[in-house]
């Protein structure tokens, strides 16, 4: 009910003409008759101006107003819609790191308009889908951080964005023998670590291997993860979360693994698949990187024909072999940690080429 009804009810009661008390609140005749008929709002000044004279406190005109302000809105069908849109994104962003989303400029994901994109990455048409995709996605085929814990919906986030964006890459079709050709290929942009990144990605979609690097949602410590496309090719994507030659080339070659032992077994995808298995064929892909990376003869002679490790060692047995001296470094790190407080040259040049 529009608060003119009840004030027509007063002026009524006192016996006192329209014109009258426009006059005692200070209003044109034209404004109170809008009111009372329905068609003007009782504004906060008018509402004060009735409580001085008597028409009861300022509070309850303002509050009939807002009452009927607030019926009348709902019913326009427009701001039902977005209302009803807010409260979905409102539910939605519980789930969805939306700043991860909103800061890929592809992507034109800024407010509620936006919500179809977000169901279309996560292939989703509603809100209770979504919720259901989120909770029973299966986190166990990434490569990342034993030492940290991530936020499942990040990693969700990640991985689903990861899909979306390989979807609309073109590759000629997959062939599962030529692991050993690729990997030739990838240490030689490696050693050169020149245009590594669109070097890598020209090499793996010229031999039907899909690869993006996708920057990741905070509290997401994943390095890399593969899977395969609907179109049926595999698809490699990495965060670059150290920028470092030595950490992109060891996560590739891990990646590459999974792809061709591991990408196309069912067993891959097994419900069944216990987390023992699982961390089996990690270490498999593993030993895998470390060895294509520095053939392990070669790493045995480095290791046992040396009492101890510099950078001069370190550039020798680089030039020798054409391995990035910050992979040889990386490695000699990794099983020797106390060489990591050393100073080193080779620190400068191990930053990974983005370009």
């Amino acid at each position: 009910m529009h608060p003119g009804v009840k004030l027509q009810d007063l002026i009524k009661m006192n016996g006192i003409s329209q014109k009258d008390l426009s006059k005692e609140i200070g209003v044109a005749p034209s404004l109170l008759n809008g009111i009372l008929k329905g068609d003007r709002n009782i504004t906060t000044s008018i509402a004060i101006s009735l409580e001085a004279i008597g028409f009861k406190k300022a509070k309850y005109w303002l509050d009939l107003q807002l009452k009927y302000s607030l019926a009348n809105e709902l019913k326009k069908k427009d701001v039902v819609k977005k209302k009803e849109k807010l409260e979905e994104w409102t539910k939605v962003s519980k789930l969805v790191p939306f700043s991860f989303f909103k800061q890929d400029d592809t992507l034109d994901i800024v407010n509620s308009d936006d919500i179809s994109k977000i169901y279309e990455i996560y292939k989703v048409k509603n809100y209770n889908e979504l919720a259901d995709v989120i909770s029973s996605y299966k986190l166990s085929h990434f490569r990342k951080s034993l030492k940290l814990t991530s936020e499942h919906n990040n990693l969700v986030a990640w991985s689903l964005l990861a899909e979306y964006k390989a979807e609309k890459q073109n590759v000629p079709s997959f062939d599962k023998n030529t692991l050993s050709k690729v990997v030739n290929e990838l240490k030689d942009v490696f050693y050169k670590n020149k245009k590594t990144i669109s070097s890598t990605k020209k090499i793996l979609n010229k031999y039907g291997i899909k690869f993006l690097v996708l920057d990741r949602p905070t509290k997401t410590h994943a390095d890399g993860k593969s899977f395969v496309s609907s179109c049926g090719n595999p698809v490699i994507v990495m965060s670059l979360k150290y920028k470092r030659l030595d950490n992109f080339a060891f996560t590739l070659l891990h990646e590459l693994f999974h792809v061709y032992h591991h990408l196309y077994s069912e067993k891959y995808y097994s419900k069944e698949l216990s987390d023992s298995e699982i961390d089996l064929m990690e270490l498999e892909a593993d030993r895998y990187s470390r060895n294509a990376l520095i053939p392990y003869d070669l790493w045995m002679d480095f290791i046992y024909g040396n009492d101890s490790f510099n950078d001069d060692i370190i550039y020798e047995f680089s030039d020798i072999y054409r391995i990035h001296p910050g992979i040889i470094r990386g490695r000699v790190c990794h099983e020797n940690p106390e060489y990591y407080r050393k100073r080193s040259t080779i620190t400068k040049i191990n930053v990974l080429d983005e370009s």
